[in-house]
């Protein structure tokens, strides 16, 4: 019972096997793609993708993924062939659940995904295996720019980012859009803190039409501003001894989640304003016999 699947969303040929992940792309290309993480099991479970593969790129935090019971979450995916030269890759993949061994009936636990990238001389890719070009982005033009921001849900964005003291730069929309999807496009905005170049607490907003609905706004990409700053408790030992300097050079154990929860988040304007939180713990034994204890809460994603 495998973790995972695999989708398509790209540019290069892609073959899914049951454990493996196969892309083919010429040298210096990208190919977007997907993982989905599936949990077949009866309650909410966390779940981690690690790799050390540098030649794909996960497009969001991969080390504490929640995901619904008896449901299925995909993490958006890049292959960069830039710099390689034309020959066969393996690699692998590692998609973990972190907490399922706490549910006694549910029995999954850890899986390994193989990934193997051809890398081919340009007009040497396997043409009958070929997929689409690659996704096209563009500068957004004058008219498009007065559509998106004559959107009243695109107002109501703008209105959001400006209370948090942060601003949207208008001149760095760009246009995406896919031949596999020639009726959708997503339109991309910067978002920073106001004034400067750092990202804000979601470093982009972005503007998606697809068929058969209205257009959809969010915020994307979220910083590292979910997480809470930790606290320190400390218990027992002899305060005489050092204190909290003697822990200085003492490391830290391994996170550990406590629980998860859905709580009121203004920043996830259009998901009910609601987000997913863990609570997290981890401790250290000080040389003077102290043993300390730290947590924190971490916003993985907007929406319950």
């Amino acid at each position: 019972m495998f973790l995972f699947t695999i989708s398509s969303i790209p540019s290069a040929a892609q073959k899914a096997a049951p454990a493996g992940w196969r892309v083919e792309l010429e040298e210096g290309k990208t190919a977007r793609s997907s993982l989905t993480i599936n949990n077949r099991c009866s309650a909410p479970h966390l779940f981690r993708v690690r790799h050390k593969i540098k030649y794909l790129r996960f497009e969001q935090a991969t080390d504490s993924i929640l995901v619904g019971a008896n449901s299925s979450t995909a993490i958006r995916a890049l292959f960069d062939s830039t710099g390689l030269k034309s020959k066969q890759y393996r690699d692998k993949v590692i998609v973990e659940c972190l907490d399922c061994k706490k549910e006694k009936t549910c029995h999954q636990d850890r899986d390994e995904l193989a990934v193997e990238l051809t890398v081919t001389k340009p007009g040497n890719r396997n043409v009958a295996n070929s997929l689409q070009p690659d996704v096209a982005e563009k500068k957004l033009t004058s008219s498009q720019l007065r559509r998106v921001t004559n959107d009243e849900k695109f107002k109501a964005a703008l209105a959001v980012v400006a209370e948090q003291n942060e601003s949207v730069d208008l001149k760095s929309g760009r246009l995406m859009t896919s031949p596999t999807a020639p009726n959708s496009s997503e339109i991309a905005f910067r978002v920073t803190a106001k004034g400067t170049s750092t990202p804000g607490e979601y470093a982009k907003l972005v503007y998606m039409e697809q068929p058969g609905g209205p257009p959809l706004v969010f915020f994307d990409e979220k910083q590292t501003g979910g997480i809470a700053a930790a606290k320190i408790v400390q218990q027992g030992g002899k305060k005489n001894k050092g204190g909290f300097l003697g822990c200085l050079f003492v490391s830290w154990g391994p996170w550990t989640i406590l629980n998860s929860s859905c709580r009121y988040n203004f920043w996830c304007f259009f998901k009910s304003q609601r987000a997913i939180y863990i609570d997290e713990t981890r401790t250290r034994k000080c040389p003077n016999g102290v043993v300390q204890t730290q947590t924190r809460t971490v916003k993985l994603h907007c929406g319950c």
